[in-house]
């Protein structure tokens, strides 16, 4: 299985506000961070480098790389709509995932350009565990981090 990640869109989770990022043939990347934050004197801490592969994570399973399931909307954002979309390939074909977490929980799956999505989260979440069966948040982590 080759897994190829073309694009994230991020919003109001974790540390982001909204960001896009496009993910085609980068290969291998270094994530550099700043913390502007005046009151804490830490340069990179708290930055959202790792953010940005926690939401690949929760995207696809539901857990972030650090194994948060809850407590995941940017609590600095007044608007209460949090989800990540996720484009990638799996071999030949083609998917797009939309997981929300507010304010309401659900998951949005494309294969191919078709709704192939469950009447629900957990159905959806049966559904997507059947074409990518394998992937769950600990071998993520440990392919990007």
């Amino acid at each position: 299985m080759i897994i190829n990640f073309k694009k994230i869109i991020i919003h109001n989770f974790l540390s982001y506000g909204h960001a896009e990022l496009d993910l085609t043939d980068k290969h291998y990347c270094l994530v550099k961070g700043e913390n502007r934050g005046l009151m804490d004197n830490a340069t990179s801490n708290g930055a959202g480098k790792s953010s940005w592969s926690s939401a690949i994570c929760w995207a696809l399973t539901g857990e972030t790389i650090q194994g948060l399931s809850t407590n995941i909307k940017n609590i600095h954002i007044e608007e209460n709509l949090c989800y990540v979309e996720l484009i990638f390939s799996v071999d030949k074909d083609n998917f797009k995932i939309c997981r929300y977490k507010n304010p309401k929980s659900d998951l949005k799956i494309e294969l191919n350009g078709e709704d192939v999505s469950g009447k629900g989260i957990r159905e959806s979440e049966d559904i997507l565990s059947r074409y990518l069966p394998d992937l769950t948040s600990q071998l993520i982590a440990s392919i990007i981090i």
